[in-house]
């Protein structure tokens, strides 16, 4: 009795299907989003022969880096707001430092909300979404924006009672002292960052962290290792000095940025631009550092295999290019910025892309990634495609705009740009095109060549060639331009 009772039960048991691991719920990955401030494309994976960013580096060589990837708009709150959200500057209207996301839209959700409305673990650690004000908080995460033991942005903090060490740099804009790494306000960020990760690595639902390191945004004050790291004649001159050829004066800015105030504006002479460019370069190596921190605590954790990893610069910067020092123009140093995706089991690690990307098309990116559907109203494209094939496009061009007169806060929350200019790139050209923010008319035309001539020296508006291809590319940016939303307060 009992051997037939056993041979029953064992006949039961093998006719009830059994779960097998490819049948288990997938669990989804984790994200780590991390947004750098001024960071153009200087670095080491992109082929500069100078800089030393290692960890940037490190990163690309796992997943796929995008050679041809534009901001919405060169400035930090404005940029932050469009590819946080998804959407446009001008469909935000927002294109000032003076309005916020959350005032113009207070049901905006941002892609770390999202991800939290769909099972997950959001926190946001230093500058993220803005970093100005009220806009440094982020609405409904799971974690409050996290603080950074009340370290500042701009300036070196050491124990009560320890006297900074002499500064070794002699520009107003540098600070090159001796100090430790635990006395800047982004080493406290990775910091935290690896804290948190540790406390999230015991957590069974997935996490989004986003987190923002400042530098290498001015001033340009970090520890004395990393200006160590470039010999000052090692400092490349300026490779493309002086205005392109043609270019309209409305083009360009006071560079107030670097240069001072209007009304008490300064020059610089050779030794100060080289000094100037030498701190970028260090400034670049110790956020990179801080980064390389936080990429060895996912690996340390065993995260690496379930974690997305994307890094991107919030807008370029110029060091010189075109007489030009700082951001808020539409040529290629402040409009093209950096953008790296590593997607376990997804692509070659070390690809690189020349398809054209753009900010706004991170926040489908990672839904796709993530097996999240999309919430309404995004502007921009899943790069999924790309990070599975390299050589694919998703998209013909990427637009980036910003305003004249150009000024960070845009003179008050309910002031209105006098001009606008569009910068429309293809895969060969880059049209930019200023219009007049009450009529529409335009008032100033540029057409770069990217093939023939990748650093626009020469405007060729006013060309045959130029003739020939304006039209069908203004028809192409007014295609891509949305109705403005000017949200009344």
């Amino acid at each position: 009795m009992k051997t037939t009772l056993a041979l029953l039960t064992a006949l039961l048991l093998a006719s009830v299907p059994t779960m097998r691991a490819a049948d288990a719920p997938k669990q989804k990955p984790n994200v780590l989003f991390v947004v750098f401030d001024d960071l153009n494309n200087r670095l080491g994976c992109y082929g500069d022969p100078v800089a030393k960013s290692p960890n940037l580096d490190r990163l690309a060589a796992r997943g796929t880096l995008f050679t041809r990837n534009f901001c919405q708009q060169p400035i930090c709150g404005p940029s932050r707001a469009s590819f946080m959200s998804g959407r446009r500057p001008d469909s935000l209207g927002i294109t000032s430092m003076t309005k916020y996301l959350y005032d113009l839209h207070p049901d905006a959700v941002t892609i770390p909300q999202w991800f939290m409305q769909h099972g997950y673990t959001s926190m946001s650690i230093g500058k993220v979404l803005g970093g100005y004000g009220k806009e440094a908080d982020f609405k409904m995460l799971s974690v409050p924006d996290r603080r950074t033991g009340g370290k500042t942005k701009d300036e070196f903090q050491l124990p009560s009672g320890v006297a900074l060490p002499p500064n070794l740099a002699k520009d107003s804009l540098c600070e090159n002292r001796d100090v430790p790494d635990e006395a800047c306000f982004d080493a406290a960020s990775a910091s935290l960052a690896i804290t948190e990760l540790r406390a999230l690595a015991k957590k069974p639902e997935p996490f989004f962290l986003a987190l923002g390191i400042f530098k290498p945004h001015s001033p340009y004050k970090v520890p004395k290792r990393y200006w160590d790291m470039y010999r000052l004649e090692d400092i490349p001159a300026i490779e493309t000095p002086t205005r392109p050829r043609n270019a309209p004066e409305i083009a360009f800015h006071a560079n107030h940025e670097i240069l001072g105030e209007p009304n008490a504006p300064r020059t610089l002479d050779e030794e100060a631009k080289r000094e100037i460019r030498h701190g970028y370069y260090a400034a670049m190596s110790f956020a990179d550092a801080q980064f390389g921190r936080v990429l060895d605590a996912l690996d340390e954790l065993k995260l690496r295999d379930n974690t997305i990893v994307v890094i991107i610069g919030d807008n370029g910067f110029h060091l010189g290019e075109h007489d030009v020092w700082g951001k808020m123009t539409l040529f290629g140093w402040d409009a093209r910025v950096p953008l790296i995706i590593s997607a376990p089991g997804i692509g070659t690690g070390g690809a690189k892309t020349s398809a054209i990307s753009e900010l706004i098309d991170i926040f489908p990116t990672l839904t796709d990634l993530s097996g999240l559907p999309n919430p309404p109203q995004l502007d921009g494209a899943s790069l999924v495609p790309l990070l599975k094939d390299a050589s694919a496009s998703v998209k013909p061009a990427a637009l980036t705009q910003h305003p004249r007169p150009a000024l960070y806060w845009g003179g008050g929350p309910k002031a209105l740009p006098q001009v606008m200019g569009y910068g429309l790139t293809t895969d060969r050209w880059s049209y930019h095109e200023w219009r007049d923010f009450k009529t529409g008319l335009v008032v100033g035309q540029e057409l770069y060549d990217q093939q023939n001539d990748p650093l626009e020296t020469v405007n060729l508006v006013g060309t045959v060639e130029a003739a020939a291809e304006i039209p069908a590319l203004a028809e192409q940016l007014r295609s891509m331009t949305t109705k403005r939303l000017e949200t009344k307060r």
